[in-house]
């Protein structure tokens, strides 16, 4: 092998090995935990140190009940809907197979209260056309339609 594409071998995998940017560095800044209710999507947005070019950005959690997609630099962490509880989401940014610094913050999925669970009124709506009447006593009075 000829020493001059031993430089460039070198170069090549010095080059594989960095991150570029604005700074030197492809660099995904830092993302608060997060907070959603059940069956509510959360969205949230990346952001790099990154001076120009086109980014790509994705994400990956440790429960299969959060789906996420993402959409440029924007992730929406979609709970399944029977589902609460927390999960840890992994995000990265990449650019020509580079890969910035992993960034992980944690979903948390609120649970319904018992009120939200009860009122027939709730977004879920009364599939049934039952009355639902929560008494002050506790009791709850179901009248069928």
């Amino acid at each position: 092998m000829h020493f001059k594409n031993i430089l460039l071998l070198t170069f090549v995998f010095i080059l594989a090995g960095c991150n570029f940017g604005g700074d030197g560095a492809l660099t995904l800044s830092s993302v608060e935990d997060q907070t959603t209710n059940k069956a509510t999507a959360k969205t949230v947005t990346l952001s790099t140190t990154f001076g120009s070019g086109p980014l790509s950005y994705s994400a990956i959690s440790d429960d299969a009940d959060v789906v996420i997609s993402v959409s440029g630099s924007t992730l929406t962490l979609t709970p399944s809907a029977s589902w609460d509880g927390s999960a840890t989401i992994i995000a990265k940014a990449s650019f020509n197979g580079v890969n910035s610094n992993l960034q992980s913050f944690t979903l948390t999925v609120n649970p319904l209260s018992s009120f939200e669970l009860l009122d027939p009124t709730f977004a879920a709506g009364n599939l049934f056309g039952h009355s639902m009447t929560v008494l002050t006593n506790g009791n709850i009075v179901v009248v069928s339609p």
